[in-house]
């Protein structure tokens, strides 16, 4: 090997880079950057990619991210139906 090179080796915590795409695409649904639909999709991405370099002791802390994130995604989800139906009753009420 060359003296002049230095070659720095370190491992990816697949895991880790996941949470923090996750937090990043959670993020932007709840700054109304993407919807819904995108979200999921984004985060099926996220996981769909992140499978292959799993290993065993990775499947149950990434279980529990997972579940968390879509738990977030859902109850924003849900915040949102029920404020835009809120909103669609008042303009009738008020047309009234």
């Amino acid at each position: 090997m060359d003296a002049s090179k230095e070659y720095i080796h370190f491992e990816v915590d697949h895991v880790e880079v996941y949470k923090r795409e996750t937090r990043e695409i959670i993020r932007r649904f709840m700054s109304h950057q993407i919807n819904h639909a995108e979200c999921i999709a984004g985060l099926d991405a996220a996981v769909a990619a992140l499978v292959p370099a799993l290993t065993s002791g990775q499947i149950m802390p990434l279980r529990a991210h997972m579940q968390e994130s879509y738990r977030i995604v859902e109850e924003e989800a849900a915040r949102r139906r029920e404020h835009a139906s809120d909103c669609d009753g008042s303009a009738e009420v008020s047309s009234e």
